[in-house]
């Protein structure tokens, strides 16, 4: 039965707001609000308005998304109420709240998977694009893009394995569309170069990891042929890489071994990685003191300067505002509860993806979650990824759009896509 036009035009907006959401990442400042914010004002009128809106919303299939965004939130509720934190606590976290009030939205009418990785390719082209202008045009020592270098090195890198899962959805659908299979190549290589020019090393650890899991659960299902081009991607990716950024690899890998060095023989915490270790060290004591409630983000610094008193810790620890990594950062604040929401928030979505994987035909989809949440999960080690609007916002962005898309596609048979990525539906 064929679309009704006002469902068929609802199709349309939201397939561009969430293509603006992924080109405009890194294009302007807070790009990755625009497609959210108008998603978010259609969902509001459609609470109001719209039966199905609340009965999809309480449906106990999505509570694996759902439930996660809401322990997250109430977990820095309850740092308000037991520490009186400032309210502002909750500005990350309700970001969270608002993708809850979108996923409805996007379940009812889906975006186009084409739109989803012309977004995303499009925004990982414009990471290497400012890689490449910061560094070589501008001559800065790291590239930034239009926020914090390393929130901008390691979203690089995601949407590069996002370009990367999405090059496996054209494969797998069969589509001869030679537009977005050389968007997706410049996908891969532009954010592979935002990385590395960025100089975050933390992103870099999740290179191994992911293109395993890629390979893992796609060998079977590629061809020679499909096996030709995607050799092909990788070695013209590889050449860039290293012909643009090998200064940038060898130079940051030499540091942070040296400072490890330094730390190790002399405890020296006034280097990038002495810092970390330092920080991981005083945040893990605070947790051990308040397992159960935390300090609260009002009364951290005090747990601090205590820690330094007994020279349990350097000194060092109080110049910054946060333990440059997710976990512990929420242990020292919320305790447990902080803990427990963030890795909810990972690895339960992560399980769901990965029982998608291995039931549904069209696999890019859920693999494409699933990188989300690892990548996320190891970009959390090194810094406190979440306590960024880019890094909340576009988690919670992602995670929301290949949970609906995935839906989508287990209902619906593989189609290919036309080359000219028309504007009509191709699922």
């Amino acid at each position: 039965m064929p679309k009704k036009p006002c469902c068929l035009q609802m199709h349309n907006l939201i397939s561009i707001l969430v293509f603006l959401f992924g080109a405009l990442t890194f294009l302007v400042p807070s790009g990755y609000s625009w497609g959210p914010a108008g998603l978010l004002v259609i969902s509001l009128i459609a609470c109001t308005y719209s039966s199905w809106y609340w009965k999809t919303l309480k449906n106990q299939e999505h509570w694996v998304i759902i439930i996660p965004f809401l322990l997250f939130f109430i977990a820095a509720l309850s740092e308000v109420f037991l520490h009186e934190s400032d309210i502002r606590v909750l500005d990350k976290p309700s970001r969270f709240l608002y993708l809850a009030l979108i996923l409805p939205l996007l379940i009812k009418f889906p975006p186009k998977p084409s739109y989803v990785w012309l977004g995303i390719s499009i925004g990982a082209i414009t990471a290497g694009g400012w890689g490449i202008q910061q560094t070589v045009i501008d001559n800065l020592a790291r590239a930034q893009g239009n926020t914090q270098g390393i929130q901008f090195g390691n979203i690089s890198i995601l949407y590069s394995f996002l370009s990367l899962c999405g090059l496996l959805w054209l494969l797998e659908t069969k589509s001869e569309s030679r537009t977005l299979f050389l968007l997706m190549t410049f996908g891969i290589i532009g954010g592979v170069l935002g990385s590395i020019l960025s100089g975050s090393r933390g992103g870099w650890l999740s290179l191994p990891l992911c293109v395993a899991i890629i390979s893992i659960f796609f060998w079977q299902h590629i061809n020679r042929k499909q096996l030709k081009r995607l050799f092909a991607v990788f070695v013209l990716t590889a050449v860039c890489a290293v012909s643009i950024g090998s200064d940038m690899i060898s130079q940051r890998t030499n540091k942070a071994v040296s400072e490890l060095a330094m730390y190790v023989e002399s405890r020296d915490s006034t280097t990038s990685v002495g810092a970390r270790i330092e920080l991981w060290k005083a945040s893990w004591l605070l947790g051990k003191e308040k397992p159960f409630t935390g300090w609260g983000t009002d009364r951290v610094g005090q747990g601090l300067g205590e820690l330094v008193e007994m020279q349990a810790v350097n000194s060092s620890v109080l110049n910054h505002v946060h333990a440059h990594n997710d976990y512990f950062n929420l242990l020292q604040l919320q305790g447990v509860l902080g803990l427990s929401a963030l890795l909810l928030l990972y690895f339960l979505p992560a399980a769901h993806f990965a029982r998608q994987i291995k039931i549904q035909s069209l696999k890019s989809i859920p693999l494409s979650g699933l990188i989300t949440c690892i990548s996320y999960a190891v970009f959390s080690l090194t810094q406190a990824f979440l306590e960024h609007n880019s890094g909340v916002m576009v988690y919670a962005m992602l995670l929301t759009t290949f949970y609906c898309l995935g839906r989508n596609a287990a209902t619906k048979p593989k189609q290919s896509i036309p080359d000219s990525l028309s504007i009509k539906s191709s699922e």
